[in-house]
């Protein structure tokens, strides 16, 4: 059953000058294994992954229907890439235990697309359980 949808666009450079003005958003956005990724891709293409995933935990947190705030905030949502690269989404144990309450379910998956083009970031998720 589909428990929620969500989904963002969000320009590449919006999301890039606020890093460049203030590199400690970082921490505050995104989990350390994500930045550990992030720092080994070139410039440009680390640009578009950190907007993807801002994107894609902006999209989650839609679906979820909650927004980004004390239920769930941006280090409770980790999006990394499977080996053959399909994002993955894992939440903390204080969100994935909001959601069960939240839906009155035991499982809930997080399917998530994540897309860029030269100037824009996409994502689209659904939850279902």
């Amino acid at each position: 059953m589909i428990l929620g949808i969500g989904t963002d666009l969000l320009k590449i450079n919006r999301l890039s000058k606020v890093i460049q003005k203030n590199p400690s958003v970082l921490k505050r956005l995104f989990t350390s294994e994500e930045i550990l990724c992030a720092e080994k891709l070139p410039p440009l293409k680390r640009k578009a992954y950190y907007a993807k995933r801002f994107s894609g935990k902006e999209a989650i947190s839609k679906a979820c229907g909650t927004g980004i705030g004390k239920n769930i905030g941006w280090l409770d949502m980790e999006i990394l890439n499977d080996k053959k690269g399909k994002p993955v989404v894992q939440f903390s144990p204080k969100a994935f235990q909001f959601l069960q309450k939240k839906f009155k379910t035991k499982e809930v998956f997080c399917f998530l697309s994540l897309t860029d083009e030269t100037e824009y970031a996409m994502a689209f998720v659904v939850l279902t359980n």
